[in-house]
């Protein structure tokens, strides 16, 4: 067996099941970015936009994707010091 993915055959269904669905739900997760992406050279020419805005406009959209994914993972810190 292929030594990358061998370990696959000692899992369990179980296991198996939630890797398919933790892989599709990686793939569909940044589908939004790619469908702004597809979308970014019509909507630069009908608005007139430049391509500076329109970079600006790509650069944003992919730093609050990040903030966004960051934000789950790091906890909140209220000023209330109860870690609520």
């Amino acid at each position: 067996m292929n030594p990358v993915f061998g370990w696959l055959a000692g899992a369990s269904r179980e296991q198996k099941r939630a890797l398919v669905a933790a892989s599709l739900g990686w793939m569909l997760d940044s589908m939004d970015v790619m469908l702004y992406a597809l979308v970014l050279g019509p909507v630069q020419r009908e608005l007139h936009l430049s391509a500076a805005a329109s970079g600006a406009m790509m650069s944003a959209t992919l730093w609050l994707h990040a903030h966004r994914h960051h934000a789950a993972f790091v906890p909140h810190r209220s000023g209330s010091g109860d870690g609520r």
